[in-house]
């Protein structure tokens, strides 16, 4: 397996490429606002949020959004699940694949239901790791969710074949 040096920088212009091509659009497309979006683009509050955690030299790149409080963090280096206060991470040299969505099937509001690719509701998704667990996140179902699982899953590349060296 060939591996390359690569700086931060460029590990965050490649993840930007990978969101951008997915969804077919050009970075001057998004404001910030979207449930699934580039750090870039948050208001700055949100942006000083994030970087109280402890970010060193990566780079936060894209934010999916369950509230105000409760997001996963893409980094140049990991994931990084914020619930209720508490912080789980995940690096993309431990990421192996996404595993999906825990069940096709979430409850709804009239307790009937509903598919994960409805928009607005919060589901089990499933990232494996290397030595074979699975941790699951709750992230939103629909559009953003399904982004999030299509631009992420090529994550297991960053920590696969990129040695991240440091800038001085």
């Amino acid at each position: 397996m060939e591996t390359f040096q690569k700086t931060d920088k460029a590990i965050k212009d490649q993840i930007i490429h990978w969101f951008l091509v997915y969804h077919g659009k050009t970075i001057d497309h998004f404001n910030g606002q979207e449930e699934f979006t580039l750090f870039d683009k948050l208001f700055s509050d949100e942006q000083r949020v994030i970087n109280k955690l402890s970010i060193d030299t990566e780079l936060p790149v894209l934010v999916l959004k369950k509230d105000s409080e409760n997001m996963v963090i893409c980094t140049t280096r990991r994931f990084i699940y914020l619930e209720n206060g508490s912080i789980q991470a995940l690096t993309y040299s431990e990421f192996k694949n996404h595993t999906g969505f825990k069940s096709i099937d979430i409850q709804g509001n009239s307790r009937t239901s509903i598919g994960v690719k409805t928009d607005g509701y919060i589901a089990e998704f499933g990232l494996r790791k290397k030595d074979g667990q699975i941790v699951y996140w709750k992230i939103p179902t629909g559009k953003s969710g399904f982004a999030f699982w299509n631009v992420t899953k090529k994550f297991e590349l960053i920590g696969r074949q990129y040695i991240i060296r440091e800038v001085e």
